[in-house]
């Protein structure tokens, strides 16, 4: 069985595994004493765009959540596989996503938000009353010793600006040599939209007479995701390895499992309406709550 997630197909996400285990640079830091927090943002500009039908009826956790997301958490967090075989790899992110924390009821209340851009009710076929989420933010983590404590951020929507990415901040030493109150994090993101790449953030003393220090960034650039056809070589790939029989970038049944263990508490609560939807304002990340605008 080929399940397809045309995510696992783009170039990006499979770098992260090349830029983990085939580099020394950060994998011996790669844990709860040295990352602070890892944030996964699947934000589009566009809105359902002819697909509200289908939207209405799924939801951005089940749209992108379910699927995509976690994948690229899996990427981000599983331990190093003995080989670049499909069984290896398979078997490594479905361990990470069977050790993700299964939120209780209170933990879903308090970990998870939910959101619908204003107008999205007046799109065709989607009714006044419609309770689906176009926005969402999970606060995961996982149990195993490696990662326990560390918040993995999920955060996805439509109507925002396009950003599609995860970040990695790592800790910093106390006590810090820092200027005044600013405390000096390192950034390590991994870019898929609206351009493909790799970025370090790090800092460097500003030119001059003082200490003062600026944050600099160490790029690497992909490509320029807007010269190539959305999904097109991505489904090409995809094809082309089933028909080779590689399974690697194929969701097998355990994870399937794992995936669907971890999100179905959040929807049955969320529709119980444990947890409010709560409006906010297009192209933007205003939200509209009791009269009052909060900025998340």
């Amino acid at each position: 069985i080929y399940r397809i997630d045309h995510y696992l197909g783009k170039d990006m996400l499979q770098n992260i595994l090349t830029f983990r285990f085939n580099n020394d640079l950060f994998e011996r830091e790669w844990d709860n004493k040295h990352i602070e927090k890892i944030e996964i943002k699947f934000l589009e500009s566009v809105g359902t765009e002819g697909r509200e039908v289908f939207y209405e009826g799924v939801g951005a956790l089940r749209d992108v959540g379910q699927n995509h997301m976690l994948q690229m958490l899996a990427f981000i967090t599983m331990d190093q596989p003995d080989s670049f075989i499909a069984s290896d790899v398979r078997k490594k992110r479905t361990k990470i996503l069977k050790e993700l924390n299964i939120l209780s009821e209170t933990e879903v209340t308090q970990k998870t938000f939910r959101g619908q851009y204003v107008g999205y009710t007046a799109s065709e076929g989607i009714p006044a009353s419609s309770k689906t989420e176009t926005y969402f933010k999970v606060i995961a983590e996982l149990t195993n010793a490696r990662w326990k404590g560390v918040p993995i951020v999920l955060e996805a929507g439509k109507k925002l600006e396009s950003r599609k990415e995860i970040i990695i901040t790592f800790k910093h030493r106390t006590p810090c040599l820092c200027e005044g109150d600013t405390h000096y994090k390192n950034r390590l993101l991994f870019t898929l939209d609206p351009k493909e790449g790799i970025t370090i953030e790090f800092w460097s003393k500003k030119p001059g007479l003082t200490l003062a220090m600026e944050k600099q960034k160490l790029s690497f650039l992909f490509r320029d995701q807007r010269k190539k056809a959305q999904y097109i070589e991505e489904y090409e790939k995809l094809l082309l390895d089933c028909i080779l029989g590689n399974q690697i970038l194929f969701i097998s049944t355990e994870e399937v499992q794992a995936m669907w263990r971890f999100i179905d508490p959040i929807i049955s609560l969320w529709d119980q309406n444990k947890v409010k939807l709560i409006k906010y304002k297009p192209k933007s990340k205003t939200f509209l709550a009791s009269s009052k605008e909060i900025e998340l």
